[in-house]
């Protein structure tokens, strides 16, 4: 039987691949344009091939001078089109940050 394995990323291998500081990586996760990271047993940041996937995507809306608010707010879209079968669902991603924009009364 064949074990399939994810390959791993530190912090410091994706700022190397990505060219943005260590800081911004953590910035971005805590503004919520990024998934939260997955933990080393020893608590370090361990990306995923989607983690770098996503951190591209990001950066491309940052160039085009695009706010954190409203790059936030195109995720959002991304996990409501999801919710009605039109687009992938970033399912760890839009449990998180969908909760975040409900009106109270929704909630």
């Amino acid at each position: 039987m064949m074990t399939q394995t994810t390959t791993t990323y530190t912090i410091q291998e994706v700022s190397a691949i990505t060219h943005l500081p260590s800081s911004t990586l953590r910035y971005y996760e805590e503004m919520g344009l990024l998934e939260p990271v997955e933990r080393a047993a020893n608590g370090h940041r361990r990306y995923t091939d989607a983690d770098l996937m996503r951190i591209s995507f990001v950066t491309k809306l940052r160039r085009t001078g695009m706010s954190i608010d409203l790059m936030r707010g195109l995720a959002l879209s991304r996990c409501i089109a999801a919710a009605h079968g039109r687009h992938r669902s970033e399912s760890r991603f839009c449990k998180r940050t969908v909760p975040l924009f409900k009106p109270k009364w929704m909630r």
